[in-house]
């Protein structure tokens, strides 16, 4: 995923470390673009768990409002 500012994607890694969503930050990588940050999913129920966690981000965090690049 690549956010809109580093404060974004900050802010979203401390969301998902709260519901156990450990995730990497990638902006370091060469080949990548700024304030990314790279989710792993094994499974499908895994998915639609991440997937719920990171709109309920947008919802509560943003009011709804899109924060990603």
């Amino acid at each position: 995923l690549q956010l809109k500012s580093a404060a974004h994607k900050q802010r979203l890694i401390e969301y998902l470390i709260k519901y156990n969503i450990f995730v990497r930050d990638v902006s370091q990588t060469e080949f990548l673009k700024r304030h990314c940050i790279r989710i792993t999913i094994g499974t499908c129920e895994q998915m639609e768990y991440v997937q719920k966690v990171i709109i309920s981000f947008i919802e509560e965090i943003y009011n709804g409002a899109y924060c990603f690049s």
